[in-house]
């Protein structure tokens, strides 16, 4: 009798499934492989990241104008 196997978690970091959906998707996005340090939301819905590498990060990404 085979066992089956557990699915792989996208991020196993601890507190990354205390985080809202939309940060999850915008780290990952990003390519970040730990939980942010913070995050908040702007005025006008972007998200601000500080990455555990004290990175400012901003999601969507900011075009150059």
């Amino acid at each position: 009798m085979s066992r089956a196997s557990q699915p792989t978690l996208p991020n196993p970091q601890p507190g990354w499934a205390e985080l809202p959906p939309p940060v999850q998707q915008a780290c990952h996005a990003l390519g970040l492989k730990e939980t942010p340090l913070a995050f908040r939301q702007t005025d006008d819905g972007r998200l601000i990241i500080i990455a555990a590498d004290g990175r400012k990060l901003c999601w969507p990404r900011e075009e150059n104008r």
